[in-house]
């Protein structure tokens, strides 16, 4: 029992580091949260009006002919559907990924019989720990356009990446403040400080993400005993560090290296 609530402490730990820039406390505010979802779209697309009806997250598409992809947040918007992603790591969001996202999001939606013309307006989102495209500016939308003329070509396809460095006192500043923010009562946007503060500060919310990083380590740790290879064991490491905030002492611990491995499971992961 003791050990229980010891872990259970250590998680709480944790939670108390996370913000929304981290994959898992992302996905675990704004999974079917509408009222989140639409506060940050609003500010990232300057559309005050918008209206989401409906949002997913860890949506994932098959492709029959190759690889799926996993959507960290899917919404739709009437004839306009989202795909919002979240990246510490600038590999991915690298512009490869952006267009792959949004050829996903065109062939799960287009049936059978339909025309082409029937594509939805699709929007790819990128919100970046760092500025991915280095201009400097805080936010940049991609769309192709006529290469002789300048003019837009018009196929209602969309790519955004937002710069988390800039922080400033604009709407998208403050709504960078708060995806950065670990203490939920510092939050500029009431409808991200109310979901943050429930998952953060009250039992109910700290139990259910408790349970979460619970299942996450259980993960890492059967990934690498059944596996055993050092390759998978650096990237189990890799993915738990970034998923729960952990330092690699920390992602060690929970996914139970052995003492005498953790030297050189170090030296693997400053590579």
């Amino acid at each position: 029992m003791g050990g229980m609530e010891e872990q259970k402490k250590r998680y709480e730990g944790y939670i108390k580091r996370l913000c929304l820039m981290d994959d898992t406390f992302f996905n675990v505010c704004m999974d079917g949260y509408l009222a989140g979802v639409a506060c940050i779209l609003r500010i990232i697309l300057a559309l005050p009006e918008l209206i989401v009806e409906s949002v997913t997250v860890q949506k994932m598409t098959d492709s029959l002919c190759g690889r799926g992809v996993c959507f960290d947040a899917f919404a739709r918007a009437g004839t306009r559907l989202m795909n919002i992603e979240v990246q510490r790591d600038d590999r991915g969001a690298a512009p490869e990924r952006a267009r792959f996202n949004s050829s996903m999001m065109d062939a799960r939606e287009l049936q059978k019989g339909e025309e082409v013309t029937e594509l939805p307006e699709t929007y790819v989102i990128f919100i970046a720990e760092k500025d991915v495209l280095g201009k400097g500016l805080s936010r940049y939308h991609i769309e192709r356009t006529i290469k002789e003329t300048g003019e837009p070509f018009g196929d209602r396809s969309h790519i955004i990446y937002v710069n988390g460095t800039i922080q400033d006192e604009t709407p998208l500043g403050r709504l960078m403040h708060d995806f950065f923010c670990q203490d939920a009562e510092k939050m500029y946007y009431e409808e991200l400080r109310n979901r943050a503060r429930f998952f953060k500060n009250e039992a109910g919310g700290r139990a259910e993400m408790c349970k979460i990083m619970d299942e996450i380590r259980q993960e890492g740790i059967d990934w690498g005993m059944e596996r055993g290879m050092e390759r998978d064991r650096l990237e189990s490491l890799r993915t738990i560090m970034q998923t729960m905030r952990l330092s690699e002492d920390e992602a060690m611990n929970a996914l139970l290296i052995p003492l005498e491995k953790r030297e050189k499971y170090k030296a693997l992961l400053a590579q």
